[in-house]
């Protein structure tokens, strides 16, 4: 029963979590970076991660938290790659790209925190 209900909580994360892929990835992708493929995943102890074959990994948990706090952790994973580019800069290029405000970090205060 749990791998039926994670599945389909995958099913359902799936779409919501490309489209906040594809409505942040367009300033990347114009500073060369490929777009990253998405898996949907149950995390333990992170919100999401970026990995250097180029896959995007998102906790499915994110699905019950509000979709700023999607937002904010796809732009974060997004940053990750923008810096492996300018590596070799002494300025990371992703800072005009990124969220502003106290009210783009909607889970800060409790980041390892499970859904309630």
């Amino acid at each position: 029963m749990q791998q039926a209900v994670e599945r389909w909580l995958r099913q359902q994360a799936t779409p919501l979590f490309a489209d906040s892929i594809e409505r942040q990835f367009g300033w990347f992708a114009g500073q060369g970076n490929a777009r990253p493929v998405l898996r949907v995943k149950k995390m333990r102890t992170r919100w999401g991660s970026l990995s250097a074959k180029g896959y995007i990994n998102l906790n499915m948990a994110l699905l019950h938290y509000p979709p700023a706090a999607l937002d904010y952790v796809v732009m974060h994973e997004l940053c990750h790659c923008s810096t492996w580019i300018t590596a070799q800069a002494s300025t990371p290029s992703w800072t005009p790209a990124c969220p502003t405000g106290a009210s783009a970090r909607p889970c800060s205060n409790n980041p390892c925190s499970s859904p309630e």
